[in-house]
């Protein structure tokens, strides 16, 4: 499982490139899928997993490399290692398999890579969950060999990139742009969902008012029409009870 995460994050993650040297970042969800991210938002509860990964990329004439490996730069340049494979030393760390460095106090942290003479990955893997606000440069280290003929047979040399990575609280003003596809689209439903339940609670409410006004006009026509029903009833009483020769006299 681990080689195809690498291969498909390298294949598919936005990453920063010098010199057909590249770091992804890549985090990995509870179901194994993964995406790429620029940045990273602590969250304690998080079940993913964000791998820092550096890859080869397109390098004229790679005959082998002799080792690569992942660092971290703090505010003051100091550099901890943190991962690295070589392909040189069979009794050393780190021979043809990813090695972790001692001495990095982060819970749950792995080494993860492949082993390939022209392709090699190397990196780290670890628990969002143990993520704290922090700003920080990751660097990865290649030395190899290339064909440089007919001037010389074979050269040696070295490159390296940077990249930086924030990692930033949930508060409300402090989260970073990002590509999570499935947040954005969780938040605008949200937003219609909220929208479409204002809507239908404004409309009962209009009706509701409807409806009492129409009753309360319905009221005064029965009222209206008895009215004039007991003024009917009380003329024709009257009339009925009027001596011969005597005309009544309304009040």
């Amino acid at each position: 499982m681990l080689k195809t995460l690498i291969f498909f994050g390298g294949l598919t993650c936005l990453s920063v490139n010098s010199q057909g040297l590249a770091i992804d970042f890549i985090k990995e969800r509870a179901d194994n899928s993964t995406y790429a991210v620029n940045d990273v938002i602590a969250d304690k509860t998080s079940k993913e997993r964000l791998h820092i990964l550096c890859r080869t990329g397109s390098i004229s004439n790679f005959v082998t490399f002799k080792y690569i490996n992942l660092s971290k730069l703090s505010s003051n340049d100091s550099e901890q290692m943190l991962a690295v494979m070589q392909d040189v030393y069979s009794g050393k760390p780190g021979y043809q398999t990813p090695y972790l460095y001692p001495g990095s106090d982060i819970t749950g942290i792995q080494a993860i890579g492949s082993y390939n003479r022209t392709n090699p990955t190397i990196g780290i893997s670890i628990p969002v969950s143990s993520l704290s606000c922090d700003n920080m440069i990751y660097q990865c280290q290649l030395s190899y060999e290339y064909d440089n003929w007919p001037t010389e047979p074979i050269v040696e040399t070295q490159t390296n990139v940077s990249r930086n990575l924030t990692i930033s609280d949930t508060c409300l003003g402090n989260m970073p742009e990002h590509n999570d596809y499935g947040k954005l689209v969780a938040l605008i439903t949200g937003v219609v969902v909220c929208t479409i339940l204002v809507a239908a609670l404004v409309t009962v409410l209009i009706r509701k008012r409807w409806n009492t006004l129409s009753n309360e006009q319905t009221n005064l026509r029965d009222n209206d029409t008895t009215l004039a029903l007991a003024s009917d009833f009380i003329d024709s009483s009257d009339k009925s009870v009027k001596p011969p020769g005597v005309q009544s006299t309304r009040i």
